[in-house]
């Protein structure tokens, strides 16, 4: 049952559906752009406003109730999926999650995000496998150490390996 779990979540065949809706976004982003810019009125900016609260809450709570008893992927994956979708679909024209997602730190965050994916997870199957995390007393401080190494090797990787790459 935990290798179809696994199966389930890192199969391409089972997430598929989300790379489908990745692209329907894509798509329809440009009508949906071109409609807002070409008709903007403070109904349409309120409605904008509503689907990015919205898009924020759907992506957020789900972190909060996932958990190993859920089926994921699964129907309820549905929530954050459609949560992205509506924010890159609506929050262009807003202006409480634009100011939300334009504070330096959570730009720097975004800027690191491919990084942070890449790093965690070898980090943290360090400290699993080396037992590490069972002789640490202070769980809270090898939280904080365990973050800042996560980010500290990211933010080398993006400096000095993904910026240079680009250019």
């Amino acid at each position: 049952v935990e290798d179809s779990k696994s199966l389930a979540f890192y199969s391409t065949q089972t997430r598929v559906w989300e790379l489908m809706l990745g692209c329907l976004t894509s798509i329809i982003g440009r009508d949906v752009t071109f409609f807002i810019r070409n008709t903007e009125t403070v109904a349409i900016k309120r409605v904008c406003e509503l689907f990015s609260f919205i898009a924020i809450l759907l992506m957020i709570v789900p972190m909060f109730y996932f958990n190993s008893h859920i089926s994921h992927p699964g129907f309820i994956t549905l929530l954050p999926v459609f949560g992205t979708m509506l924010a890159l679909l609506f929050t262009g024209k807003t202006v409480i999650i634009k100011y939300f997602l334009s504070i330096k730190p959570v730009v720097s965050i975004g800027l690191l995000s491919y990084s942070l994916y890449m790093f965690h997870q070898p980090i943290l199957s360090f400290l699993y496998y080396s037992h590490l995390n069972e002789e640490f007393n202070n769980k809270f401080v090898l939280s904080l150490i365990t973050i800042t190494v996560i980010f500290l090797l990211s933010n080398l990787s993006y400096h000095y390996f993904e910026n240079p790459l680009r250019r």
